[in-house]
């Protein structure tokens, strides 16, 4: 080429449709809509621990063994003598009503009286008081998250013992600018991508956005919901990038390398 000439490509610009979209960080968390605590009708003491947090278990596999609470167990047994007199004497008042010793009242009192006894020991079997020990097992395949009680522990009736995620239950807890949080809505596609391992990438929809900016993060909370195949990639904890689709605009395109820079 002569000095002082260059070799150029032209091209012609185009009309393209650009993304507009807002960055986020956050990580993957069990559904609070699905995760459940177990707790138990009665109270008792646990006798052995057959996980840990964080676990993956199976659907029925054993969690925790308790044994019942004293008094539940001698409530069981009270009930049980109170079914065997209650059979006893609608015994005896059949035959003496068959003697015409006794009334067709007293006779259908003695019914009644045998029906509460079996109702209440039906009762207390329900609160674990006829069995040793108490197998809790899961109630589907799962994460448990947390424990609320330890090896040897009494708890209360209806105190949580654990707290379980059913499996494929995620969700992106993610923090905003909060100047973005208007051009926010319920709905949005979101594109996520684990920040260490695989790189696995997943298209969520952003559930919920907060209206109050958290104190720690000074950031505003967010929620996308994945899709089902994200729980087999990832696990509750994990660290998570997403791209939020908020706006897709037409705009004339050129290639990035037809764009100088000078020193002004």
């Amino acid at each position: 080429a002569a000095k002082g000439q260059v070799a150029v490509t032209t091209a012609t610009p185009v009309q393209q449709t650009f993304h507009d979209s807002i960055e986020a960080w956050g990580s993957a968390a069990g559904d609070p809509q699905r995760a459940r605590a177990i707790s138990l009708a009665h109270g008792g003491q646990v006798v052995a621990l057959s996980m840990a947090a964080g676990q993956s278990v199976r659907r029925g596999q054993p969690l925790l063994t308790i044994a019942p609470d004293p008094a539940a167990r001698s409530a069981y047994q009270q009930a049980q003598s109170a079914l065997s007199l209650a059979s006893g004497e609608l015994q005896r008042t059949e035959q003496l009503a068959t003697q015409r010793l006794a009334t067709q009242s007293q006779l259908a009192a003695a019914r009644k009286a045998l029906a509460d006894a079996q109702a209440a020991l039906a009762a207390q079997r329900s609160l674990g008081g006829g069995s040793a020990q108490e197998t809790v097992g899961a109630p589907a395949d799962g994460v448990v998250n947390a424990l609320s009680v330890g090896l040897g522990e009494r708890f209360a009736a209806n105190a949580p013992l654990l707290s379980f995620t059913p499996a494929h239950a995620l969700v992106a807890q993610l923090g905003v600018q909060p100047e973005d949080g208007a051009k926010l809505h319920a709905g949005m596609p979101v594109q996520l991508r684990s920040v260490y391992g695989g790189k696995a990438s997943f298209v969520g929809s952003l559930r919920m956005i907060g209206q109050s900016i958290d104190p720690q993060s000074h950031l505003l909370d967010a929620q996308v919901e994945l899709p089902a195949e994200a729980g087999a990639a990832l696990v509750a904890g994990a660290a998570l990038e997403a791209q939020i689709r908020t706006a897709d605009f037409t705009a004339w395109a050129v290639p990035r390398s037809a764009v100088l820079h000078d020193e002004r």
